[in-house]
């Protein structure tokens, strides 16, 4: 009797595309077996070894009878592309008939292997702020996208270039930036406020699976991808979600334990909620977010340039402002033609005092300003303003080392980057 030792494939998992996978079945020689693979998509459908695709109905062309010459028997199958992923059983049947056996000799007669296709996931860049979001024209477009197979190694980049934020509201008092006059550098952003990498997030959105009131613990209908360190930043329907923090900066209750046969979740502070209700929580963070979505994303070059009015990124942008009626030995300033004004900004100009040109208070409606000093300045007079601006453009790379098992949002928090101009 001769033996079919074992079945070797090059691959036990591979990506969504179409692509060639080799085998190998070992045994002694002579002896003979039977292979068919089965796509478990189907309870029908084999693969035919004559037009090298998987058919509905079974005939002979989906049974390969071969007979192992040496050691062993190599081959190769056609795997077509599927976005959804799938699997595929290859059963290796020993042919009795041809005196072959398998080894070790168990009342089995097959040897089976399945092949494991990842699904397609998608991967998409994009920006959130907890400010007011009607100062933030351009905030959660999806303008940067990619795909690869779910648990894929890869080095596969988003890059996002001239991604555009503005303020379009009226008076457009825009962002704070800081500026150097003096070396003639207008408006930047401060090194400390660029994008680092825990200004980055996934969210999970759930719901609640009973009522809380000032409680750390809350259990959902699920807590699929949630981890411990993620972040509570919205209850539908609660006045008391434990959020604190100014400008836009805030700090949330986080997930400190996670009963996954229960579903609760402890929080690090007591919130209230309601039954049926829907939760958000953010996973701040690439260790998070691996945790969360199983995808490892590196984050780099990630910045934000000010732009003037007419779209330039240099280091000349500026805001703009103009007299709306002269002004004589007043520190009360009446503008109209606004893009771009903050409390602690400075005015320049040839009819400019630059001695008393800091912006020390706005009205609520834009104008008029009160500067440091007194200024006489005729009607229609336009000057600029350094420290604030109305558009700003985000640069970066986002690496994806390893897809991720789910369709996968990647958010910019930009609420350190963008801090709205304050008018006191």
């Amino acid at each position: 009797m001769n033996r079919i030792i074992n079945f070797k494939l090059d691959n036990a998992e591979i990506n969504s595309s179409a692509q060639t996978i080799k085998y190998r079945i070992f045994g002694e020689e002579n002896a003979v077996f039977n292979l068919h693979i089965k796509d478990n998509s189907s309870p029908n459908k084999f693969y035919n070894f004559i037009t090298k695709e998987f058919t509905n109905t079974f005939s002979s062309q989906n049974s390969l009878l071969a007979t192992i010459n040496g050691k062993f028997y190599s081959g190769q199958v056609k795997i077509p592309a599927s976005a959804n992923g799938n699997r595929y059983r290859f059963i290796i049947i020993a042919n009795a008939h041809f005196n072959t056996i398998l080894k070790p000799n168990k009342p089995e007669i097959a040897i089976i292997k399945d092949l494991v296709q990842g699904a397609n996931v998608n991967v998409r860049f994009s920006t959130s702020t907890d400010q007011s979001a009607s100062k933030f024209n351009g905030i959660g477009e999806f303008t940067n996208s990619t795909s690869g197979s779910v648990n894929e190694t890869a080095n596969t980049s988003i890059n996002v270039l001239n991604y555009t934020i503005n303020d379009t509201t009226t008076p457009a008092l825009g962002y704070k930036f800081s500026f150097n006059y003096k070396a003639k550098i207008y408006n930047f952003l401060d090194s400390s406020l660029a994008p680092v990498d825990s200004d980055f997030f996934t969210k999970v959105t759930t719901q609640t699976n009973g009522s809380g009131t000032n409680s750390n613990s809350m259990t959902l209908d699920s807590v699929s991808n949630l981890a411990v360190d993620m972040s509570l930043v919205d209850i539908a329907d609660s006045s008391d979600e434990e959020q604190s923090g100014t400008l836009g900066v805030l700090t949330y209750p986080t997930i400190t334990a996670i009963d996954v046969d229960s579903k609760t979740i402890t929080l690090s502070a007591a919130v209230s909620f309601g039954d049926d209700k829907q939760v958000v929580f953010r996973a701040y963070g690439s260790d998070l977010i691996t945790q969360s979505t199983g995808g490892v994303f590196e984050f780099s070059n990630f910045n934000v340039f000010p732009t003037s009015p007419g779209g330039l990124r240099s280091k000349t942008n500026y805001g703009k402002a103009t007299t709306s009626s002269s002004v004589s030995n007043s520190n009360s300033i009446p503008v109209d033609n606004i893009s771009g004004l903050t409390v602690g900004g400075r005015v320049y100009g040839a009819k400019i005092d630059e001695s008393g040109n800091t912006i020390t208070a706005i009205h609520s409606s834009g104008s008029p300003i009160t500067l440091s000093g007194n200024q006489t300045l005729d009607d229609n007079t336009g000057f600029i303003i350094f420290g604030a601006s109305i558009t700003a453009e985000i640069d970066g790379t986002i690496t994806i080392k390893t897809f991720p098992t789910l369709d996968t949002d990647i958010f910019l928090d930009v609420d350190r980057a963008f801090v709205l101009s304050t008018i006191t």
